[in-house]
């Protein structure tokens, strides 16, 4: 039998030890956390870099673009995925392999993928075309924001557009006259002719008039 003061086996021991345990299981949690924090650390500034390398491959082709246009708001966002922006709706980015560019443009009808590609050069051809385009839509818009329209019913002199010095230029605008024909006239004498005919047989009407003829019978 075993004695009352003894110690059972790993007693005092297991105390110390389940403390000894704790300490170190505290101390591998930071340890892991702080590997953590470096291996992202270094994804995030590895695909920054990555992002840096297309930024300077794209850089030409932005100095290329004619002056006075700003529609390109481009630059490079940091953040939780850092970003290489063309304008506010096309922007590329790392896939989560951190090995593959992702060229996406916002639509109306959502977000689209125009390109992906683990080759910088792949994505660069494809913003390029993008940057093409918009200068084409915005040339197509101001074009026709400057078409001048006439109003109905409003006739421009042909010889003061053309500048001819003799033709007088009006600011009223001009409205073609009614042309008479040989109709007309046709229609114009028999019209007389008929109204004639019925003057006529209205002053007999009134001459066979019992008062009428009376009156005129004084006469």
């Amino acid at each position: 039998m075993l004695k009352q003061d003894e110690d059972l086996p790993g007693q005092g021991a297991g105390d110390g030890d389940s403390a000894a345990d704790l300490t170190a299981a505290v101390r591998r949690a930071r340890l892991d956390d702080e590997q953590r924090d470096r291996i992202v650390s270094g994804l995030r500034e590895g695909e920054f870099a990555r992002l840096d390398l297309l930024y300077a491959r794209l850089a030409p082709v932005f100095a290329q673009v004619p002056q006075g246009i700003d529609i390109f708001d481009h630059g490079i966002v940091p953040g939780e995925r850092p970003r290489c922006y063309v304008d506010v709706l096309a922007f590329v980015e790392m896939e989560r392999d951190r090995q593959t560019y992702r060229f996406s443009v916002d639509t109306r009808r959502g977000r689209v993928t125009v390109a992906r590609s683990e080759r910088v050069e792949v994505i660069v051809a494809a913003v390029t075309d993008y940057v093409a385009r918009r200068l084409v839509e915005r040339e197509r818009t101001m074009a026709e924001s400057r078409v001048i329209v006439t109003p109905p019913g409003a006739m421009l002199d042909a010889g003061a557009m053309a500048g001819d010095p003799e033709t007088p230029q009006s600011d009223a605008p001009i409205r073609p006259g009614r042309r008479f024909d040989g109709g007309d006239i046709v229609f114009t004498a028999i019209m007389g002719l008929i109204g004639g005919a019925a003057l006529f047989q209205g002053a007999l009407w009134l001459m066979e008039w019992t008062p009428v003829a009376r009156l005129l019978g004084r006469f």
